[in-house]
């Protein structure tokens, strides 16, 4: 910045020169004006200095120079000398004697504005051509571009025409063809001058104009005549928040392009994961359902126990390993936003049964398995089956893995219900090790163990609490831990599922609370459960904790004339066992034709002689399923009403009633007739699936590609096609598309077509199907799976 000072008084030199030093700026000192050429600001104190301000203005005329700011100080100045130099283009006067800081403020409010407010446009309109002239003159002041309109319609015309943009409108009210307020309204509607600065010029000075302005959409307004103070204040306030507002929408702009970039490009990293994704799944998943399959065809062969043992050993490693990868893989999903919840009707009995069935058969004799569904609770429901046992699954493992005796306690209860939905919650309570108050924090975080020591005796990927978490989200639920360290554990999750308008109900027998039955268990948990069953169902019972007591309840009901129709009991019981309990039982004329049923876990089940010996009619495994213990209940109670005239025989001779099963008969495929295509690639799985296919007796035919899949269909009748989806040369889901569009010309269209898929995304189902497949399988293939899907759909 460039200042001068045109003073011959000593003192004023030496205080303005001590305030420039102050500022960063190029400060002379001049007795008369020299040039004007490069001055930012002009600094005058001279007895002359009206001449001297008309000499500057002049020169900075004639030489087409930018206006300089020029402060006047004056000390004996009257009121008619200073309105003359107002009046020639000062734009301040600084009364004399100098306040400390004055001058320095000045400059910098003055040029820092100019600079800002440099080569901005003004639109100026108002039909008197001296009013114009005056504002235009008093605008240059900041070198600010001047256009000119002498009504709302010429203003319109320039506006909507003119290349350059204007930052400010500055309009007379009332004026001919077109008023300042139309003239306003039009600039208002149109989105591109909405945020521009509109200030009204009026003589009127009362509410109703001042209500009318403003309802027109002004920003400001200013009296007429106005004072040069006045107005420029107004103007530079309004010029310099549109700068700023146009700066912060220049931001935005740009911080919005980059988002919408940053954006883009995370799609396209997003797909390049699902893409990548898919292929690992593939890739991964082929390889492994030919070491899983072959191994369980190679146990299905004569081999000795020490091969058996290896062959055992492979098999669990792989699973192991399958089960790592799908964990990686969810976990992949959830960093790629793909984890996704798929809706089906399922039977949430059912699948809780199941579940805990797979672990209650690798369960020691010291950890004792219960669970319990509420008899609330509804049965038939939409949801994502899959992922609930996924979690489950997850839950239950862990309790197994930290649990080396006691009991896994899984409960299944409802949170919240109303017509259409209703959410469960899922617990799996331990009495295991515990987690200690400062590792919680650790839990349903990525990679992350309780123990994450290389000294650790737990393994684990410590992915499956976050993918557990991940999913309870995303059915509308969440997931938690209630624990204290050497007390256990209880894992809990909630899912949000919608109701089927379909119920089951169970068949409840007329007479059945005139039917007693007595519970023996020394498990408490597993007594509460059963009792609350039975109860439900309309039955009378009884529950003890001993054989012995077992035995004083039995005495109680003949003194009472209430005798027990029926005994369960557990196996595995302190002092005396339930093999005891039966023997004591039996050889008491009095009990002796009690039908009794024992209940064990799977890893203790008691020979069928060794039963019969006891008095028992029934085994059932632990924890024994809701549906098998009301169904062998009902059935036996069922069957005692309909007795047939060999049971009556059998009861006048002392013979105990032997419980019949119901079992109904499965409708058996002549499989021999059934003709399969095997569309698979790999040389491995080929001869996985040939063999699986073989075994069960159906006749199989192989095509490697899509290519000679559909050639194949051409020359003979096919009744299945099991189609791999990625193949080199045509895909399945290609070749499908071309079986299903030829349909009635070269293809037979009741033919099956069920995929084969190592992808394990979201959304590969609904690939299968729309190209027109019946269903899907996914790698590596369970055989039971697989035979259940040919079954399904053929």
């Amino acid at each position: 910045m460039n200042v001068k000072l045109i003073s011959n008084n000593f003192i004023v030199n030496k205080i303005i020169e001590e305030e420039m030093k102050k500022i960063s700026c190029d400060f002379h000192i001049q007795k008369r004006v020299e040039s004007v050429d490069d001055s930012d600001v002009i600094i005058i104190f001279d007895k002359d200095a009206l001449d001297i301000v008309k000499d500057v203005r002049s020169k900075e005329i004639d030489n087409s120079l930018d206006r300089c700011a020029l402060i006047c100080i004056s000390e004996e100045l009257n009121e008619k000398n200073k309105t003359e130099i107002l009046a020639a283009g000062v734009d301040e006067i600084i009364e004399a004697p100098l306040q400390e800081g004055k001058v320095v403020s000045i400059i910098q409010n003055k040029v820092i504005t100019k600079q800002k407010l440099k080569g901005l446009n003004i639109l100026v309109v108002d039909d008197s051509e001296p009013i114009t002239r005056i504002i235009s003159n008093t605008l240059k002041e900041f070198d600010l571009e001047i256009a000119t309109a002498s009504n709302g319609l010429e203003a319109w015309e320039i506006l909507d025409c003119e290349e350059e943009n204007f930052d400010m409108i500055i309009t007379d009210l009332n004026m001919p063809v077109m008023s300042g307020e139309e003239f306003c309204r039009k600039v208002r509607n149109d989105e591109r001058f909405r945020t521009l600065p509109v200030l009204f010029l009026t003589s009127q000075s009362n509410r109703e104009t001042e209500i009318r302005i403003f309802k027109a959409g002004a920003s400001d307004f200013i009296m007429k005549p106005f004072f040069k103070e006045v107005f420029l204040s107004r103007i530079v306030v309004h010029l310099e928040s549109h700068i700023l507002n146009k700066q912060l929408n220049e931001i935005v702009d740009n911080r919005t392009k980059a988002l919408i970039k940053a954006k883009n490009d995370a799609e396209k990293a997003n797909i390049a994961k699902s893409e990548f994704l898919a292929n690992m799944s593939h890739e991964i998943r082929t390889p492994m359902n030919g070491v899983i399959g072959m191994t369980t065809l190679l146990l299905d062969t004569k081999m000795t126990n020490e091969q058996r043992e290896f062959a055992n050993t492979v098999k669990y490693s792989a699973n192991s390993l399958l089960s790592i990868i799908n964990d990686i893989l969810d976990f992949s999903k959830i960093d790629a936003g793909k984890l996704e919840i798929e809706i089906y009707e399922f039977n949430i009995l059912e699948l809780t049964e199941e579940t805990v069935s797979v672990f209650s058969v690798k369960q020691n004799i010291d950890l004792e398995f219960v669970y319990e569904m509420k008899n609330d609770v509804p049965v038939l429901l939409y949801g994502d089956p899959g992922r609930i046992r996924q979690i489950l699954i997850n839950f239950i493992g862990n309790a197994v893995k930290f649990t080396m005796k006691g009991e896994i306690f899984i409960s299944v209860s409802v949170e919240k219900e109303d017509k259409n939905e209703v959410k469960i919650k899922f617990s799996v309570k331990d009495t295991g090790i515990g987690i200690p108050e400062a590792k919680k924090t650790k839990l349903f975080k990525s990679f992350s163990q309780v123990d994450s020591s290389t000294t650790r005796q737990y393994g684990g990927t410590g992915l499956g609490l976050i993918i557990s978490k991940k999913l309870s989200e995303l059915m509308g639920g969440e997931c938690g831990v209630e624990s204290d360290e050497g007390e256990g554990s209880t894992f809990w999750f909630t899912a949000v599922l919608k109701k089927q308008n379909k119920k089951i109900k169970d068949k409840i027998l007329s007479d059945a609370k005139y039917k007693r039955i007595l519970v023996v268990d020394d498990n408490k948990t597993n007594l509460r459960v059963m009792s609350g069953y039975i109860k439900s169902w309309g039955f009378q019972y009884k529950v003890v904790e001993s054989a012995d007591k077992a035995m004083e309840a039995l005495e109680d009901s003949l003194s009472e004339k209430n005798k027990f129709d029926m005994v369960i009991s557990d196996h595995m019981m302190p002092e005396k066992d339930g093999m005891d309990l039966g023997r004591m039982i039996k050889s008491d004329e009095n009990y002796k034709d009690i039908p009794l049923i024992m209940l064990s876990s799977f890893g203790l089940k008691v020979d069928d002689d060794m039963l019969k010996q006891a008095g028992y009619d029934l085994f059932l495994s632990k924890p024994v399923k809701r549906s098998m213990l009301f169904n062998t209940i009902v059935n036996y109670f069922d069957d005692e009403d309909d007795e047939d005239e060999e049971d009556k025989v059998r009861k006048k001779a002392g013979k105990k009633k032997t419980i019949k099963k119901k079992v109904a008969k499965k409708k058996t495929k002549k499989k021999g007739n059934i003709e399969i295509l095997l569309t698979e690639d790999n040389p491995v799985n080929q001869k996985l699936a040939v063999k699986l296919l073989q075994k069960e007796g159906y006749n199989v035919d192989v095509a490697n590609n899509g290519e000679e899949a559909i050639n194949a269909i051409r020359l003979k009748k096919y009744d299945i096609v099991l189609m791999d989806v990625q193949m080199p040369v045509k895909d399945g889901l290609t070749a499908t598309k071309e079986i299903r569009d030829s349909i009635g010309d070269k293809f037979d269209p009741n033919i099956v077509i069920i995929g084969l898929t190592a992808n394990a995304m979201k959304g590969d189902r609904e690939k299968c199907i729309s190209a027109g497949m019946n269903d899907y399988v996914t790698k590596p293939i369970k055989k039971e799976k697989l035979y259940e899907a040919i079954e399904k759909n053929y």
